[in-house]
């Protein structure tokens, strides 16, 4: 069940520059909200992994496996807006991916044992309308689904080229077929071979091509960071490649920027562990415009989770820090420089979504599970948090469940909806939820 937690401002602790003072996180001004969220709603999915929440219409598409995790089959479940079912779809394939963008349903996965990808087609109505078929000479996952026009780029990985090799794949397909598929093999680098090149983000640029955002790692430890932009043909535009090596289980993020170029972040190792964050920012020809530590000079571990450019060009980051318990935000100028630093309480650690709200400050989502004794299972809670302009607390809305916990994907709608999507699993049980937040905001005088 939902909850709410409302307070007075607790204030934040921001660092500037060297050294730490009480001040508000400074953003572009906007006019001060009082926000409050308002008949909010949530569904409780049983026996259906929610891995995706994605706006269709005046609706949502929820889609993941049915039964339990390991289970071969998908399902796409049509949402209206107020939470009721319209259709539900059961795919006879494994789950990987789903796109949903008011031009047509696409959803990609394999089916029981074959080592391909099987990319399907809906209508509106949840019938299927086309298939068909990507096959390399590898085992073969989609990871990310991109719309160019009517065609559809799939980013994924391809396996089994030799002792732990992993590719990542390149797809381009219509409803009348593949267009054409590459897989961009890991090369030598500093005299050692790296086996496994897996990608972390993808997006399409204002020109068609896909840039794709990709970890290599040197027999099986950390290694560099691979960047490249494919064009419509297949064929590579450019590639940034990060000689840096940065932690394997590190998070990683790719962002598209107004200019046409990107953020790009990994973490860095730190004695077997990840250690602080390296930004790198590249222009839309992948060439390294900045590249920036955001560490306090203590050598703590970071983790961005999530990332948006402002109006003005400033950079708002989302994750966590070692140096606090609480959520943390980061400030950058465009040149990479931190403006400030602010941590949350109420998101409970690592910040896993940020969104920019459209009257003005910010959304935040993270999750967190605690363990209720030896043999007795886990309690987790998903954290909603609503900043206004300032950074100030507007609102904060809680769920919870039994078991561990996966919060998969954040939507904010033009009007400020909030729809969240994942689930919570225990021993012997298993279940998806969704919620929508919607807020009513006025100008405080």
């Amino acid at each position: 069940m939902l909850a709410s937690m409302r307070g007075a401002f607790f204030g934040l602790v921001v660092a500037l520059g060297a050294g730490c003072g009480r001040s508000e996180l400074p953003v572009p001004p906007v006019e001060r909200l009082h926000c409050e969220v308002s008949e909010p709603w949530e569904r409780v999915l049983p026996g259906r992994g929610v891995v995706n929440a994605l706006a269709y219409g005046g609706g949502y598409l929820v889609s993941g496996p049915v039964g339990q995790p390991q289970s071969g089959d998908t399902g796409v479940l049509r949402m209206a807006g107020d939470g009721s079912s319209s259709w539900d779809a059961t795919l006879k394939q494994r789950w990987s991916a789903i796109l949903a963008d008011g031009r047509g349903i696409v959803v990609a996965g394999s089916i029981g044992g074959s080592p391909d990808i099987e990319v399907v087609g809906l209508s509106e109505a949840g019938a299927i309308e086309w298939t068909t078929k990507v096959a390399t000479e590898g085992e073969d996952s989609a990871r990310f689904l991109l719309r160019d026009d009517d065609a559809v780029v799939i980013v994924g990985s391809s396996s089994n080229y030799g002792p732990s090799a992993t590719r990542v794949l390149v797809a381009r397909v219509r409803p009348s077929g593949v267009e054409w598929i590459r897989t961009f093999r890991p090369m030598f680098m500093g005299g050692m071979f790296q086996p496994e090149q897996l990608p972390f983000g993808a997006f399409i640029d204002a020109a068609g091509r896909v840039v794709v955002g990709s970890k290599r790692w040197l027999n099986g430890g950390g290694g560099p960071i691979d960047v490249f932009a494919v064009d419509r043909q297949g064929t590579v535009a450019w590639q940034y490649l990060d000689g840096v090596a940065y932690e394997r289980g590190g998070a990683s993020l790719v962002v598209p920027l107004a200019d046409g170029g990107s953020l790009v972040s990994g973490s860095l190792p730190n004695k077997g562990f990840s250690g602080p964050t390296r930004l790198v920012r590249l222009n839309g020809q992948g060439q390294a415009v900045w590249a920036a530590l955001l560490s306090e000079g203590k050598n703590e571990q970071e983790m961005i989770q999530d990332a948006v450019e402002l109006a003005n060009g400033d950079l708002m980051l989302a994750g966590y820090s070692s140096a606090s318990v609480a959520g943390r935000l980061w400030h950058l100028s465009p040149s990479g420089e931190v403006i400030a630093r602010a941590d949350y309480p109420d998101a409970h650690g690592a910040i896993q979504f940020l969104r920019a709200m459209p009257g003005g400050g910010f959304f935040l989502a993270s999750t967190q599970t605690e363990s209720l004794g030896a043999g007795a299972g886990f309690h987790s809670t998903w954290h909603f948090v609503r900043l206004d302009a300032a950074g100030a607390l507007a609102w904060h809305q809680q769920t919870s469940g039994a078991g561990v916990t996966f919060l998969r994907e954040i939507l904010r709608g033009d009007d400020g909806t909030i729809v969240a999507g994942g689930y919570f699993a225990g021993n012997d049980t298993f279940a998806g939820r969704v919620v929508r937040l919607d807020e009513e905001c006025h100008p405080v005088h």
